[in-house]
């Protein structure tokens, strides 16, 4: 049995800054999606890089962000493989110090929970696809409510996902 593994990681960047008064503000994050390994039999290929979302100031939090991409066979013969999400880290910078969001950030996998592989939660060995050639997968992001109340200064978030590509030989 042998695995060959392709990464993708995702690492998103965004700023907000919000007063006291409740308003909307659209930033457009930073997202750049990059293989860490190269394989001859999988690949992961994302077609959009760049991203916005609106922050939601009744809500204290951002929209949900709708990452998609697509698992390809690069050989053109069905495969079987298993997505897991190897690295699920969100923050924003308050006072000079990261301030973790990580437990208010959920990760959805086609409208499915996919949980970071050391969670222990369940699916968090990922979720395995049979017989396929191309697949398209929609990566998702939701903040919960009241994960980043307004203040009356500039706030800067960032995150990172890496999603990884497994196929069985």
């Amino acid at each position: 049995m042998q695995w060959y593994m392709v990464m993708a990681c995702l690492i998103f960047v965004f700023s907000s800054f919000s007063k006291a008064s409740s308003l909307q503000y659209t930033f457009i994050p930073k997202v750049t999606i990059f293989k860490k390994s190269h394989s001859d039999a999988i690949e992961i290929d994302a077609k959009k890089v760049n991203f916005s979302i609106p922050y939601n100031s009744e809500k204290e939090a951002f929209h949900p962000l709708d990452i998609p991409f697509v698992v390809r066979a690069v050989e053109g013969k069905p495969i079987d493989y298993n997505l897991s999400l190897q690295v699920s880290e969100h923050y924003c910078i308050d006072n000079g110090n990261n301030k973790s969001l990580n437990h208010s950030v959920s990760t959805l996998l086609d409208g499915k929970s996919f949980p970071h592989v050391n969670s222990g939660e369940d699916g968090s060995n990922g979720l395995l696809l049979e017989n396929k050639v191309e697949q398209s997968h929609k990566l998702s992001l939701i903040f919960d409510n009241g994960s980043l109340p307004q203040l009356s200064k500039e706030q800067n978030c960032y995150g990172l996902l890496g999603i990884t590509a497994g196929i069985e030989l």
